[in-house]
């Protein structure tokens, strides 16, 4: 994950993305953002927040640890 490598421990990320959940018109294989918080929280960011993105799309904010 290039975005773990650059960013300093501390550091935020900000996600945004479709949201399969909302329906409507998320693109085919549009990931749950459980599922997306997972994968980022496997490389060791935590979460945040969520941030309110709009009707079509989640948002988070995850932060790198210190791994």
């Amino acid at each position: 994950m290039e975005i773990k490598r650059i960013l300093k421990s501390g550091g935020r990320v900000l996600l945004i993305d479709w949201s399969a959940e909302k329906g409507g018109i998320s693109p085919k294989g549009a990931l749950p953002k459980d599922r997306m918080r997972g994968m980022f929280e496997e490389k060791g960011f935590i979460l945040d927040r969520e941030i309110d993105a709009g009707s079509h799309h989640c948002g988070m904010i995850l932060v790198k640890t210190n791994e």
